[in-house]
């Protein structure tokens, strides 16, 4: 009982007692309040929010089975190969995670190069036979990489899955965290194909993603946000083609009152994180979109978000900015008047 209380306290924390969340909440309140300033009808519209990440069927990756004669390489005296396959299979049995897959596949590229160093150079069949497998494991690595991208629970979960927005009470550390993540992911595609990762420091990015979900409410908001605002900025643009500035002074003043507390305060901050988020970012996602394997309709859907939908999220927030300006520009007010 006291548990359940404790999740209904905290539920209400993040969505109001009327159900909305603080940015639909202050949206609301903020249009409502022009509205009856300048005597118009505001109707906010309301928005789609489905990210729209590709469903299974429309993200699959076939990896080609490789099949090993461990038998060839018992006689290679230190070769650990028997080792990690054995391992392996001892220890994931059938089922087994893309990113631990990825993991795996590395080790086993850095064991084939480590055993090749030790067979004898008269070994021709020996030599051939592991010529082939590093070539064919090499080549199946970027599928096994957008396999981990576009499967893992942890990336699904992070880039898809949120009811709430980013806020202003998001802190510095998560966000900067989540960009890290990104950042690593990419970093690890360009390693080199003998090099192994760190299974405790990618499953900890990995972990960040899932659990905090900084993109899937970034993206939520900026689709929110595109939807939403310029049913606002349409209000504004049209009171102040017919605003009288002297009899209108005191509605002006109130104008500027709604904007400082909403706008100002509340709105621009939040975008200002997003935008933030966007830059230190990005140059991360275009490597990840240059991933040759990585599925075209995986493809879409970040370049939708990191790209697309942030540039018409940029020019929603511009607008608005603007029409406030060249409403308090045309009656000679500062928009802050601080």
């Amino acid at each position: 009982m006291h548990n359940n209380l404790k999740l209904f306290l905290f539920c209400l924390s993040l969505v109001g007692c009327s159900g909305q969340t603080t940015l639909e909440e202050k949206m609301e309140s903020y249009a409502e309040r022009i509205a009856r300033v300048t005597e118009s009808e505001t109707h906010l519209p309301s928005p789609n929010l489905a990210l729209g990440f590709p469903n299974a069927s429309k993200r699959k990756i076939n990896i080609p089975s490789t099949s090993l004669n461990l038998r060839e390489f018992y006689a290679i005296k230190g070769c650990p190969l028997a080792t990690l396959v054995a391992q392996r299979n001892t220890t994931l049995g059938k089922v087994e995670a893309p990113e631990l897959r990825y993991a795996y596949e590395r080790q086993l590229l850095q064991t084939l190069a480590q055993c090749g160093e030790l067979i004898k150079a008269d070994n021709i069949d020996l030599n051939n036979e592991l010529k082939r497998l590093q070539t064919i494991k090499t080549t199946n690595l970027p599928l096994t990489f957008a396999d981990m991208l576009q499967n893992s629970r942890a990336m699904i979960t992070g880039l898809s899955f949120a009811s709430d927005f980013i806020g202003t009470e998001q802190t510095t550390t998560e966000i900067t965290q989540s960009i890290a993540a990104i950042h690593y992911l990419a970093s690890i595609s360009n390693m080199d194909k003998a090099e192994v990762v760190d299974i405790s420091e990618m499953n900890a990015h990995l972990q960040i993603l899932e659990q905090r979900q900084v993109w899937a409410r970034i993206w939520r908001t900026q689709q929110y946000l595109i939807q939403v605002l310029p049913s606002i900025t349409k209000v504004l643009d049209n009171y102040s083609k017919g605003v009288n500035c002297r009899v209108a002074q005191t509605n002006l003043d109130i104008l500027r009152n709604v904007m400082l507390m909403f706008f100002i305060d509340y709105i621009q901050p939040l975008a200002s994180t997003i935008f933030r988020a966007h830059e230190q970012s990005s140059s991360a996602w275009l490597k990840l979109l240059d991933e040759p394997a990585l599925h075209p309709n995986m493809k879409a859907f970040i370049l939708a978000h990191t790209q697309t939908h942030h540039a018409e999220f940029k020019k929603a927030i511009t607008a608005h900015v603007t029409t406030w300006q060249e409403l308090f520009s045309l009656c000679s007010m500062s928009p802050t008047g601080r």
